[in-house]
């Protein structure tokens, strides 16, 4: 079966980057699912054919944890000049990282700043769903003073006697990135107070 999958696999990322197509690479998901091994991703990421990389990154996006052996490229993939490759990534990042992997959650953070709207709403996503742990992780690795107190802020955030106001003073601050950290600390505190959300 595993030989079966690998032949078909093969056949298939050969008609990847060969002629490309979204039947192909979601064919070539299957079959990363059904046991193809995931390490013959690489040599789409090392393609200079953006679109090779682009679908890369939906796939290990697709994978969840099961992209977890490729986690050494993701941040490569984070600084990718497409707006599409840093997109998919951050999903990647998100179930693959681990407290180990600081410098690759503080780069995801940083995208918060980024230049594409999409990319800093899916970085808002990350941000909202990311561990303690995770954001933890960040901290040491961040260059930015500001992302490293509003992330501290946010991981303290349940500590907080007063979560409501905390977020509701950052959510109508005119600095964008005050916004973005309240609109995540809303998303994570709904649960407990479910109001956050409804303004």
């Amino acid at each position: 079966m595993i030989e079966k999958s690998k032949l078909r696999g093969d056949q298939l990322l050969e008609v990847v980057v060969n002629q490309g197509g979204d039947k192909a690479a979601n064919e070539l998901l299957a079959e990363f699912f059904n046991g193809y091994p995931i390490e013959h991703l690489r040599s789409l990421f090392d393609s200079t054919d953006e679109q090779l990389t682009r679908t890369a990154a939906w796939i290990i996006s697709e994978l969840g944890v099961k992209a977890a052996p490729l986690i050494d490229v993701f941040g490569r993939l984070l600084a990718h000049p497409s707006r599409y490759v840093r997109f998919f990534t951050l999903d990647a990042v998100l179930v693959c990282a681990t407290e180990l992997d600081g410098q690759l959650v503080a780069a995801a953070i940083q995208l918060l700043q980024d230049a594409d709207e999409a990319v800093r709403w899916k970085a808002l996503v990350f941000l909202s769903k990311a561990s303690n742990d995770q954001l933890a992780s960040s901290v040491s690795t961040q260059s930015d003073d500001r992302l490293v107190n509003m992330t501290k802020w946010l991981i303290n955030l349940q500590l907080s006697g007063n979560v409501a106001d905390e977020v509701s003073s950052k959510i109508d601050s005119a600095d964008e990135l005050e916004r973005l950290f309240a609109a995540a600390g809303a998303y994570r505190m709904f649960r407990l107070i479910p109001a956050l959300l409804k303004n």
